[in-house]
């Protein structure tokens, strides 16, 4: 907290931290005190999440802000954004399409046009959870046992424990 109010207090300081629903009790802890900071100081905190501790959402100083699906207009110019920036191009189905079937999930998006661009297929998943299904399903064995013990860890996953587990395991 010191520290950032020192920085805060002469210039301007921009803090993003994303899938704040994953954080621990001390890590909001944290947080708050941070959030304590920013007040009457040049910090500016955007905290994304998908669900936000109500204690967290109270506060007279935070605006709470939920976004909405993309509508079908900004769902289009965002594929069509995406396709041209990463040259992803939907071989036989239309922008529109794919802009359609996420039901304005950006992520679900950006998802169907890498889908589309490695499958010969025709047909398109009709959730992003099927998508990411199938591009693990390309994953070799021992990348797969490697997520395995990642998704098991959990938040106690690091690096180092990663790399002991794995060793143990054949």
């Amino acid at each position: 907290g010191a520290v950032a109010r020192s920085i805060c207090t002469h210039s301007k300081l921009f803090i993003v931290i994303e899938d704040a629903h994953a954080l621990d009790h001390e890590s909001w802890e944290s947080l708050s005190g941070l959030i304590r900071v920013a007040a009457g100081t040049h910090l500016v905190l955007v905290i994304t999440g998908r669900t936000i501790p109500s204690s967290s959402t109270t506060r007279a100083d935070l605006a709470h802000l939920v976004l909405p699906p993309l509508d079908s207009t900004a769902s289009v110019l965002l594929a069509e954004t995406l396709s041209e920036q990463s040259q992803l191009k939907p071989r036989g189905t239309s922008l529109a399409t794919i802009a359609e079937i996420s039901g304005g999930n950006p992520l679900f998006i950006r998802e169907l046009l890498i889908h589309r661009s490695i499958h010969e297929t025709d047909r398109l998943p009709p959730s992003l959870q099927q998508v990411i299904t199938q591009r693990l399903s390309m994953l070799g064995a021992d990348h797969t046992r490697l997520l395995r013990i990642v998704s098991l860890l959990g938040e106690l996953c690091s690096i180092a424990r990663l790399q002991e587990i794995a060793a143990l395991t054949p």
